[in-house]
């Protein structure tokens, strides 16, 4: 297997990006110099990410394996210009993100001990630090919620609404296990602390009136040791646009109220610049769009089911937590490429009420960029032995009066007795058939 190789492209005057391509997603670098990564496998475009697994040490020189720290898989979502879900590395622990809301946050132990989840919730946005998962989620237009997880557990520590004037003018960083908003309608700067109480706001900053910011210009923040911090435009046709302010990037050492350094003109593209990125963009949109085109026109082949069915991850009776509900696999649509799962009859998390049985088809790619495994199982239930309902009969006995001496005078009445055997619904798996575990 080949190590990496290091491919460097200019795009400006003074900004470059640097790739790892072939073997493996770089994540850090130790101490040494040498690679902490994880073996890439691409799709057929060789664009799009499919799967991340393990993550080793590799020689800085040979790219040989030094060390294995996880060998897990992590399929990541079939969708174009997509590379990778937001990883954080840190000492103890690596760390699986997402961007998108109600969708699971993964911790992995470096001891290769088991693997947890963080509760789901609405987080649109993950940071990292040594001792803290930080997610930040939308309540509503005007305030955001903040949370704070120990990543030792991945038990909710604090969590707090903070509030958001325009939809661009709050950014969010963490450094130290704290965390630093920058309210850019307001000039200033929070510094949140979670505890066992909750999150404190322990400080904040006017910015220093040197620092001129756009307030409806995207910019990115970063929260440094210090703190200091520094506020840079994101957007280059933006920041271009906008003049000194918008196209400056700024330093800002909060304990001195002082601006460290500058960058200006932070973008300094020359017409031709221009033309060539623009046309850049174009042609690779176009490839994208002509990749997806010859993909969705070709039938998803037989021959792959394997990969996606039957598997440990992927089977029938196979128990598992997905969209706030607990599911069990039944079947899957090799051509279609689509999953049929049965939602057993359950009360909705929280309150009384209950969820009604029903079958649900979802997309493949998208249903196997999660992980939904659940500790929790269902089992043929051992009361009604997995019919869902139980006989009860019922007797019922008439009484007749008979006429006087019917009987030579000695019986009066008439005694009758019938039966009836009926269904009645299992009440430990409420006509489920299967009770969770």
């Amino acid at each position: 297997m080949n190590a990496w190789k290091i491919v460097t492209t200019g795009i400006s005057t003074d900004t470059v990006v640097r790739s790892l391509q072939i073997d493996y997603y770089a994540m850090d670098m130790d101490a040494k110099g040498n690679i902490i990564a994880m073996n890439v496998w691409y799709d057929s475009t060789n664009m799009n990410i499919k799967a991340l697994k393990g993550l080793y040490l590799l020689d800085r020189v040979t790219g040989k394996q030094l060390k294995v720290f996880r060998e897990d898989t992590l399929y990541i979502a079939d969708r174009p210009n997509f590379f990778a879900p937001p990883l954080f590395l840190t000492k103890n622990h690596l760390v699986v993100g997402t961007n998108i809301s109600k969708k699971q946050i993964s911790i992995f132990p470096l001891n290769n001990a088991p693997s947890y989840n963080l509760p789901i919730h609405g987080q649109r946005n993950v940071f990292v630090d040594s001792s803290f998962v930080f997610s930040v989620g939308d309540s509503t237009d005007s305030y955001v919620i903040i949370s704070a997880f120990d990543i030792r557990n991945g038990e909710l520590v604090s969590r707090k609404a903070i509030r958001r004037f325009t939809p661009k003018g709050q950014n969010i960083d963490v450094v130290d296990n704290k965390l630093y908003i920058l309210q850019a309608d307001q000039q200033k700067i929070m510094e949140e602390t979670p505890g066992k109480n909750g999150f404190e706001t322990t400080r904040a900053w006017n910015l220093n009136p040197e620092v001129a910011i756009v307030k409806d210009q995207s910019r990115d923040f970063f929260a440094m040791k210090g703190p200091s911090f520094f506020i840079v435009p994101s957007d280059m046709k933006q920041a271009e646009a906008n003049g000194v302010a918008g196209n400056t990037a700024w330093n800002f050492h909060a304990l001195s109220n002082k601006v460290n350094f500058k960058v200006y003109p932070f973008y300094n593209r020359s017409p031709e610049e221009i033309a060539r990125q623009e046309k850049q963009a174009r042609d690779r949109k176009a490839y994208i769009d002509r990749k997806n085109a010859e993909r969705d026109s070709i039938e998803h082949p037989e021959r792959y089911c394997y990969k996606f069915w039957d598997t440990p991850k992927w089977k029938r009776g196979l128990t598992i937590y997905w969209a706030h509900a607990y599911y069990i696999m039944a079947e899957y649509d090799c051509k279609a490429d689509k999953y049929k799962l049965w939602r057993p009859r359950q009360p909705y998390n929280g309150n009384g009420a209950e969820m009604p049985a029903q079958y649900v088809m979802v997309s493949g790619t998208e249903f196997r960029a999660e992980d939904y495994s659940t500790k929790k199982r269902y089992y043929t239930c051992t009361e009604c032995g997995g019919d869902g309902t139980y006989d009860v009969t019922v007797y019922t006995t008439t009484t007749k009066d008979l006429p006087w001496g019917y009987f030579s005078g000695i019986e009066t009445k008439k005694f009758t007795t019938t039966s009836q055997t009926i269904k009645n619904i299992c009440k430990v798996c409420k006509g489920n058939g299967v009770a969770l575990k």
